[in-house]
């Protein structure tokens, strides 16, 4: 049996797009992304090819943020603009961009997308997931081999690399998750989302404040506590302060699993951000009684 991203290299190597205009040999590609996940994985396929810019801080709260006029000049000059899509720049719409420049990697995702009745996405952190992170890059390999078709060639072996690279961070991800022990997992943010998705994991989702957790959720988490096998953890995108833990039963494993948006310590790496929060997960499992 083929792996998952073998179609996406029969996919990516059978046939480019021809680009209306080709940069010129000494001019890189200006590419500006809306995410750091983005970003590196452009970083990663085009290498010295291009110059990659992201323009929105990491971290924060992406439903609240708003391009400044310097960030939207910023977009109208680039060759490529790489958004998420699936609802994470609500403000897209909103400003005057040049839609043919614009490639919105959602559109390259082959898992469902979780939605509301409504059919609005459940949650647009499409990071989270290894797995549809391949996805994504096929996506920003397309967008960047309509540009550079001569450069196909460079192109699709760095993605070939990529994809084998996500695969194998996608199962030593999933070992580090789901072991043949149950284990019961809450988590206070939505960016884990697809992750928890993809790997087939119920989990009870809560929403702290610096204050903790609201009395209606605090009993949410003690009826998960009795009616899900222990152990039990609860993620946190940072290290929960007292104040946030105050209330909360005792046997919770809080650990600390970074939500991939963001540099852990200075410089973003994807692909070590992963293995890191594996490497979190794994520990606790050998730690559990």
């Amino acid at each position: 049996m083929r792996p998952w991203w073998a179609w996406i290299i029969t996919a990516a190597c059978g046939g480019g797009h021809v680009a209306p205009e080709t940069p010129p040999e000494a001019t890189k590609l200006r590419v500006v992304t809306t995410t750091l996940p983005a970003r590196w994985m452009v970083e990663q396929l085009a290498g010295d090819l291009a110059e990659v810019s992201t323009i929105r801080p990491p971290g924060g709260d992406h439903a609240s943020w708003q391009p400044s006029q310097d960030d939207i000049v910023t977009m109208q000059m680039a060759d490529l603009i790489v958004v998420n899509g699936a609802g994470y720049e609500p403000w897209l719409d909103d400003v005057v961009l040049p839609r043919e420049r614009v490639l919105d990697t959602s559109q390259a995702l082959v898992q469902p997308i979780p939605q509301d009745a409504e059919g609005v996405p459940r949650t647009p952190f499409l990071w989270a997931s290894p797995r549809r992170a391949a996805n994504l890059a096929f996506g920003i390999h397309g967008g960047l081999l309509h540009l550079m078709p001569d450069h196909q060639d460079a192109l699709d072996t760095e993605l070939n690399d990529l994809a084998r690279l996500l695969e194998t961070t996608e199962f030593d991800y999933a070992n580090a998750i789901r072991t043949p022990d149950p284990v019961s997992v809450a988590v206070t943010s939505p960016h884990y989302g697809y992750l928890l998705y993809d790997m087939h994991i119920d989990a009870l989702t809560v929403h702290p404040t610096e204050a903790g957790l609201p009395a209606e959720e605090r009993a949410a988490v003690e009826r998960w506590m009795t009616s899900t096998p222990a152990p039990h953890q609860m993620w946190w995108p940072a290290e929960p302060t007292p104040q946030q833990r105050a209330g909360l039963p005792e046997g919770i494993d809080h650990l600390q699993v970074h939500l991939l948006d963001a540099p852990i310590d200075g410089t973003y790496d994807y692909i070590g951000q992963v293995k890191h929060n594996a490497s979190v997960i794994r520990r606790a499992r050998s730690d559990a009684p």
